[in-house]
């Protein structure tokens, strides 16, 4: 039987809702920057890309590990807010 200590349960909890944040949160940004692309600086697109790319690395890598730590998770938060600021930066703010 193994034993889950709580504070890894709750790591894993947060974890899992930061990851679900993180899907939805590409996902508006990928609708913003279709509906807005034509007015995008140039070098935008390949600067989200790049963004986008890293992001799906380090969730891949959040879903294929056995055990969440919390620089993992602090990883993740890191990333969240790039995305925000990626969110901004395509509304014109």
């Amino acid at each position: 039987m193994m034993v889950v200590n709580i504070d890894q349960r709750d790591l894993e909890d947060r974890l899992s809702r930061l990851l679900l944040q993180l899907a939805e949160m590409q996902d508006g940004i990928w609708e913003a920057w279709e509906a807005k692309s034509d007015g995008l600086p140039p070098g935008m697109e390949e600067h989200l890309r790049k963004v986008m790319d890293d992001i799906s690395f380090w969730i891949d890598q959040c879903t294929t590990t056995d055990q969440c730590t919390p620089v993992l998770l602090r990883r993740m938060e890191v990333h969240r807010a790039r995305l925000a600021r990626l969110m901004e930066l395509i509304d014109g703010g």
